[in-house]
């Protein structure tokens, strides 16, 4: 599976770890903001991902053309796309995670993803320095 994933694109890697960090379950949105790209630019990677077996869309393609919620094929297939990130760049992408998240939900919605949120919060606790 390792070999598999080693063979996509680099910047397919990338995404395919940002939501190995983010959960079994992801969305485009939450994935789109912690990598810095809009959800459109992120088509070709999910593609990639979708047609190499690694992930599985939930939602039906919007109208925008875009498909908004995913899951890992597998447990290990996410196992295996977070062994791929090294440890301390994991601390810093759950970091990154959490902060983005709380920046971006809105407060209507935080009463739900608070667990979520303090969760990669207190993954990357060692690289925060100002409480």
């Amino acid at each position: 599976m390792i070999g598999k994933m080693q063979k996509l694109p680099q910047s397919t890697q990338g995404v395919l770890s940002i939501a190995a960090c983010v959960g079994a379950e992801f969305d485009l949105n939450t994935i789109a903001i912690v990598a810095g790209q809009s959800a459109e630019s992120l088509r070709e990677n999910l593609t990639l991902m979708i047609n190499a077996g690694l992930i599985i869309p939930l939602s039906e393609i919007d109208e925008q053309l875009l498909i908004q919620n995913y899951k890992f094929g597998h447990d290990r297939i996410q196992q295996a796309a977070y062994a791929l990130i090294e440890q301390s760049q994991k601390l810093s992408v759950h970091l990154k995670i959490g902060c983005l998240l709380r920046e971006n939900t809105p407060p209507e919605e935080l009463s739900d993803k608070i667990f979520q949120i303090v969760d990669h919060l207190n993954i990357g606790q060692q690289l925060i320095s100002d409480h």
